[in-house]
Parts: C-alpha cells; sequence; structure tokens
C-alpha cells in the first residue's frame, strides 16, 4: 500500500527512495520550500525534487501532517493522503535527560569544553548529546574526532582542542549526485548551471576565501573543493567554470598534504579499497599524501556477490566504502579517471585528463580482465562479459527483450553468471570447453553430481563444445556454432572464461612480468622497481596468478605492513574455496585431484540427497591432504583446519565423510 514519509532531509529521502525502489507508493512531506533546506540553495534543491519526481515519489513541500489515521494523514492544508504506513524522519534530538537529572549544564546538548569535559570534573559527554561552542553534531566525522580527543586526554597525553570543521555530505541514492560542504546559506557566491547536463555548481566566498561548495549533478570535484575549503584557500572564477579537469592539480600543489610523500593507488577494487583500510588502520594515511586513481565510476563494491544486483541489492548496498571514509582520512579518490601512463625514471603518472601527478611510491591494483575468446562475432552487441556494474546494466537492457540467455564457460565465475541470467528470468545454458563443471576445482564425480543438480534447476548444461562462431541472425538473436557441428540459439551471450590479469600499464613502464602475463613481485609485493608494488589479481607471485579475492586481501596486509615497517611476507595463499552456485554448496580444498604421489582417496555419494564427498589423505593415512564436497559443505571447516594444521586422521579416514550410522558419533 502507499507510504507518506514526513521529512525531507537526508533520513526522509533515503528512507523514501528505498521505499519506491521496493516498489511501494511514497509521497514524501516536508515543511519548507524545498528538500534538504540546511544543505541546498532552491535551484538544487529544484534539481533534486525534479529527480525523485522522475523516479515516482510524489513531494509535498510547505506542509506538514496535523493527524494521522488509519486510512493515512491529514495534511496541514486539510488535504487528506492515504496511506497504510507512515515513516516519520525529521531528524534527532541530542539525549540530554540523564545529566539534566545530574545536574550538568544543558541547553540543545550537554554541554562541554573543547577537550569534552563537563562542568563537573571527571565527566564527559561525546558524540551526537554533546554541544559544543552552541554547535551540535549529527555526523559521525566529528563525533569520531572527539572520540579520538576524549581518548587522548584520559590517556594523559592531550591533543589540541576540538574544533569544528565544515563536513562534507551526500546523498545516498542511486543515480542522484549531491554534495554540500560547509556554510551555503548566506554568504556570497558565484554558481553556473549547464542545462544540457544538468550539472549544478555554487560555491560560497568570504573575502575570496572558499567557505562553501555545493555540487549537483557532475561532484567529482567535491573532495578537491572541499580541501580547499578546510585550508582557507583563495578561490577563482576558474575552479567554478572550468570543468575540463574533474580534480584540478592547483589546489594538490598548495597544499600542505604536498610536503608528505605522495602514495599513488592505481584501481579502486576490492583488494585495493582493503589496502586503504589497512593503511589506516596502521595511520599511513598520516604520513602519505594518498591519491587513488577508480576507473570506474563507482566507489568500490562486492564483485564476489555481483549476482545480487540482480536479486533487489543496489549499487549502495555492495559499496565497501563506508560514508565519509575519504574525507575522513584526507584521502584523494579520483574516481572514472584512469591512469593512462606511468613514467618511472620521471617518478609520475598521467590520468586520462591529462593530468600529472608525481609520486614516491606506487601501487598497481589494477585487477584482472575477463577473457573473451577471439571467435568470429564474439563483438556482437549481444556478447557480454561479467565484470562491472555497468556490464550488469547492459546485461539486464538486453535481457528484458531476450528468451534464452547463454554463459560460455562452466567455472566458478560462468555459474556464477548463470545464477544471475536465471535471476533475469532466461532459459539459460552453459557452455564448457572441458568435459566437466568447475574442471580446477572439482574431480570428475563432483562435477557429475554439480552438473545433475544444476540440470535439476533448469540450467542446461553443455560440456566438450568448443565455440568456433558467433552468428547473428535476420531477427536480432544470435547462434553459436560448435566444432562439432552443433549449434545453439539464443538471445544474450555471457563470456566468463577466465580472467587476463591487467598488466598494460606495467608492460609499457618496463616492469618486468611473466611469460603469460602478470606483474612479477617478491614476498614484500614489490615490482622489478623497489618503489613499484602490485597487488591482486595483476600480479604475479612465484609464477602464480591468484583469481581470488582473499589472496588479493592477504597481499593488500602484507603491502601495508612493509610500508609500516612491519616483518611481513607473503608467502602464497590457500585456493581453497566455499560457495554457493546457483544453491548448490561447493567446496574444494588443497589437493583435490589427488596429484600428489602415493595419496589414497575415498569418496561417498548419495544419490538421493544429492550429496558427493571426497578426501584425499597422504600414503601412509596419516595427513588430510584436500577434499571436494557438493550438496553438502557442513564438514569444509573441519576439514580444512585438519588440512592446514596436519592434524593426525582417525584410524578410519573415511569415518570423517560417512554418515553417522546407528546412532554412533561420527569420528572427530
Amino acid at each position: 500500500g502507499p507510504v507518506v514519509v514526513l521529512g525531507g532531509g537526508f533520513l526522509g529521502i533515503e528512507a523514501a527512495a528505498a521505499l519506491c525502489a521496493r516498489g511501494r507508493e511514497v509521497t514524501l512531506v516536508h515543511h519548507k520550500p524545498w528538500l534538504l533546506d540546511r544543505q541546498l540553495d532552491a535551484k538544487a534543491g529544484e534539481l533534486l525534487l525534479t529527480a525523485l519526481q522522475q523516479r515516482g515519489i510524489r513531494c509535498v513541500l510547505n506542509s506538514g501532517l496535523t493527524a494521522i489515521d488509519e486510512a493515512g494523514v491529514t495534511l496541514t492544508s486539510g488535504r487528506h493522503c492515504a496511506a497504510t504506513q507512515v515513516v516519520i524522519a525529521i531528524g534527532v534530538q541530542p539525549e540530554i535527560t540523564l545529566a539534566q537529572a545530574a545536574g550538568l549544564p544543558c541547553q540543545r546538548g550537554i554541554l562541554v569544553d573543547g577537550q569534552l569535559r563537563t562542568a563537573v570534573p571527571s565527566v564527559y559527554a561525546v558524540g551526537e548529546c554533546c554541544e559544543i561552542a552552541g554547535e551540535t553534531f549529527g555526523l559521525v566525522a566529528p563525533c569520531l574526532t572527539q572520540a579520538q580527543i576524549l581518548a587522548a586526554q584520559l590517556a594523559g597525553s592531550p591533543l589540541a582542542d576540538f574544533v569544528s570543521q565544515p563536513q562534507a555530505t551526500r546523498l545516498k541514492v542511486s543515480g542522484i549526485s549531491l554534495f554540500s560542504a560547509g556554510d551555503v546559506s548566506e554568504a556570497p557566491s558565484i554558481s553556473s548551471f549547464d542545462p544540457i547536463s544538468g550539472d549544478y555548481r555554487r560555491l560560497f566566498l568570504r573575502q575570496g576565501r572558499l567557505c562553501g561548495v555545493l555540487l549537483s549533478g557532475d561532484t567529482r570535484q567535491g573532495p578537491a573543493l572541499l580541501a580547499r575549503l578546510l585550508h582557507t584557500e583563495a578561490v577563482t572564477l576558474e575552479a567554478l567554470f572550468d570543468s575540463r579537469q574533474p580534480e584540478p592539480q592547483p589546489q594538490a600543489a598548495e597544499s600542505p598534504e604536498m610536503s608528505k610523500p605522495v602514495l599513488a593507488v592505481v584501481g579502486h577494487g576490492m583488494v585495493s579499497h582493503h589496502f586503504l583500510e589497512q593503511l589506516v588502520a596502521r595511520e599511513l594515511h598520516q604520513h602519505y599524501h594518498i591519491v587513488v586513481y577508480g576507473e570506474e565510476r563507482q566507489q568500490a563494491y562486492d564483485r564476489v556477490h555481483l549476482s545480487d544486483y540482480f536479486n533487489g541489492k543496489t549499487a549502495d548496498d555492495l559499496s565497501l566504502v563506508s560514508a565519509d571514509f575519504f574525507t575522513l582520512h584526507g584521502i584523494e579518490l579520483r574516481s572514472g579517471c584512469a591512469v593512462v601512463a606511468i613514467d618511472r625514471q620521471q617518478r609520475s603518472l598521467r590520468d586520462s585528463a591529462g593530468n600529472e601527478l608525481a609520486w614516491d611510491k606506487l601501487v598497481l591494483a589494477t585487477g584482472s580482465r575477463a577473457f573473451v575468446p577471439p571467435v568470429p562475432g564474439h563483438d556482437d552487441e549481444r556478447c557480454f562479459v561479467y565484470r562491472t556494474l555497468d556490464d550488469l546494466d547492459a546485461i539486464a537492457a538486453c535481457a528484458r527483450n531476450s528468451q534464452r540467455g547463454i554463459v560460455i564457460g562452466g567455472g566458478l565465475l560462468g555459474l556464477e553468471a548463470a545464477n544471475a541470467l536465471q535471476q533475469l528470468g532466461l532459459e539459460t545454458h552453459v557452455v564448457e570447453f572441458a568435459p566437466r563443471l568447475m574442471a580446477v576445482q572439482l574431480d570428475e564425480g563432483g562435477a557429475l553430481m554439480l552438473r545433475q543438480k544444476i540440470d535439476a534447476l533448469g540450467v542446461t548444461v553443455h560440456t566438450s563444445k568448443q565455440t568456433e562462431l558467433i552468428e547473428r541472425q535476420t531477427d536480432g538473436s544470435v547462434v553459436l556454432r560448435f566444432a562439432d557441428g552443433s549449434s545453439l540459439p539464443g538471445d544474450l551471450v555471457l563470456f566468463s572464461a577466465g580472467i587476463r590479469p591487467r598488466d598494460e600499464l606495467a608492460r609499457e613502464a618496463g616492469l618486468t612480468l611473466g611469460p603469460r602475463g602478470g606483474i612479477e613481485i617478491n614476498d614484500r609485493c614489490q615490482t622489478s622497481d623497489e618503489e613499484v608494488f602490485a597487488i591482486g589479481e595483476c600480479a604475479l607471485w612465484n609464477g602464480q596468478i591468484f583469481g581470488l579475492v582473499a589472496p588479493g586481501y592477504q597481499m593488500a596486509r602484507v603491502l601495508a605492513g612493509h610500508l609500516a615497517a612491519e616483518s611481513t611476507a607473503f608467502s602464497g595463499a590457500d585456493m581453497s574455496t566455499r560457495l554457493k552456485l546457483l544453491g548448490v554448496e561447493v567446496a574444494s580444498f588443497g589437493d583435490a585431484h589427488g596429484r600428489t604421489p602415493g595419496s589414497q582417496h575415498y569418496h561417498w555419494t548419495d544419490g538421493p540427497k544429492g550429496i558427493y564427498k571426497k578426501i584425499v589423505v597422504s600414503a601412509d593415512s596419516t595427513r588430510l591432504l584436500g577434499g571436494v564436497l557438493v550438496g553438502d559443505s557442513s564438514d569444509y571447516a573441519t576439514l580444512l583446519q585438519m588440512m592446514l594444521n596436519e592434524l593426525p586422521l582417525p584410524a578410519a579416514p573415511e569415518s570423517l565423510i560417512l554418515p553417522a550410522l546407528s546412532g554412533a558419533p561420527k569420528a572427530p
């Protein structure tokens, strides 16, 4: 049924957008002439109103509620608005009841000084409940700063008094870009509006200094302008009207940050962002001026669960970046900006906007790209790869006019892509060159069981098929022609046939690569240039490229530790996997194929329940070497720890995977 949301602040708008995205009919009521009246001016408010209305959200401004009943709400105009639910999101009030009862001086919040001390010795207040110099705080960033100051005070090593700084706020509604910081109310300002792109920018000035920023549409300059605001730098008309450089360089040259060594990070995916978090955990963001280049428009997001995007999750849901992470820690992110060249001699790089950056240390976290077999027709408009959110948007658009989807590749990523096509409502087929699915992780028995379970779920599997041609038909569909003479018609093709490291920048920069690609690194993640590092799927360690996120995270921790002068080294990674593919539990660990000389294996199959289990043990049956689990992976954690810690096996190793019979306990 219809929903009324009261409150046109951030919480109210985000609640309205979330409800609308779930198919609810939403009316947003706000008592001011425009939404976000504290953060926006009338023009930006008008643009926001239009964007919300285009999403189907009805907005009623200059109004409140006078009554709520079972049928809905009554507005101040007297009009009745039907609603089965009412959401009240009209802000927060500092909780001061306890402080007042204790006799502490309070106004809007609990009064404290710059060290968070109240009027009573040994009593402090911190966060949203406190008030400093007439100001209360509803954002997390200043509250965290207060917590640091209070912790230092209690530890006997006080920091400087808390001073309120301009805070940047962004709207977390997919597709609506707003950035607001500082004083956007009464100061003189200069503004610009592009009626074609819809981009609006307004800068507020006092005595030639920037004191407020308001961006709508293109918000890429937000972090750079915030840095100017925080450092009270002079601003020129060029900063407002010259949009050729989304992250202009001049202010960086004037900033105290530039007295720090520059750590440039190329790529902002899962591994790169984990690396940034590890730097922050070691307080290295205070030592380095960190600049991050993200080729995609979106900040780092969870690629492991991409298929959830077709199951109701939004880009914001998949995001790995906490609110205000970059602003809070002084890290500069340049999204939608690719690095196109590296000059190791000059210790500089050039980005796609033509800007150059001098660096002291460089981290390559460029990841991998999907491998697309060079078969004729692979570049047809109905052929896609399954790697990014932009890829998924394109796939979803094509799927609206499709009946049958085909995935080329029957490995981990291929089956995940098949799951995505099923969620889009397509008849789904998987084409695999090898004679079985997941040939790297599963043996024949496990792959057979997986195929049977996937077939039962309505996904048709074609193994031992070599695609030789993708042929476009007159009706717009395509036909896959196979080497054995057979064919398979479809409307949409997804390539998920493996990955290749993105090492082009390193190659052009003269760094050492492996014979089959990948940037060679040592145990400290250093490349052949000691000031250049590589982590994640672009890196080659001891001849091996790791295509899972866990080893990349381990590299990120090792590199952050190395930069912090910790004694740490990358020594390889466990490639064990446990996941659900199309709802089927699958796990593989260690020497799953029994390639160790003299090894023995035990396997157990429960056909009716669709369960297959196999373990590989040493020749003397004392150590667990690996295993495969399909249909039931509940034993995975126990078996993995037995293998990794070389725990002794029971006298009958097969008891580890056989079900307990007649009430007998299962072997430990």
